[in-house]
C-alpha cells in the first residue's frame, strides 16, 4: 500500500460523508451495532491482510459479511463499473440496496 491508496480511500469517505450528510463524531461501536444489520458481499484476494480487518471491522459493527477470497478481482470490478482510478484491494457489494463499496470505508459512512 501506498500513500495514493490511503490518500484516495480517505477522500472518497470524506466525500462519501459530505454527500451523504453523514456525522463521524459521537459514533460509538454501540451506536453502530444497534443500527439494523446489513449484509455485504465482499471480495478479496486470499494474502490480503488490511481487507481482513476490514472485514472485522465491519463485523464488530453489527454487518453480516459473506467473504468470497478470489484472484480474479479485475473481474469483479468490471462487473460492478468500478473505473481503474478508483480501484482498491477489495470490494463490497450491499445486495439489498445495489451499493458498491471500494475500499476501507468506514462502517458509519456505509451506514
Amino acid at each position: 500500500m501506498n500513500l495514493v491508496f490511503y490518500t484516495r480511500t480517505l477522500l472518497l469517505a470524506v466525500l462519501a460523508a459530505s454527500l451523504g450528510n453523514i456525522a463521524f463524531a459521537g459514533t460509538d461501536q454501540q451506536t453502530l451495532k444497534s443500527s439494523p444489520a446489513t449484509t455485504l458481499e465482499i471480495y478479496k484476494t486470499p494474502q490480503c491482510g488490511c481487507c481482513a480487518d476490514w472485514v472485522s471491522h465491519m463485523r464488530e459493527a453489527g454487518f453480516q459479511a459473506h467473504v468470497s477470497e478470489t484472484t480474479a478481482l479485475d473481474a469483479i470490478k468490471n462487473r460492478f463499473g468500478i473505473q481503474p482510478a478508483l480501484q482498491s484491494c477489495h470490494t463490497a457489494h450491499d445486495p439489498a440496496t445495489n451499493y458498491v463499496f471500494e475500499g476501507h470505508i468506514p462502517a458509519p459512512v456505509i451506514q
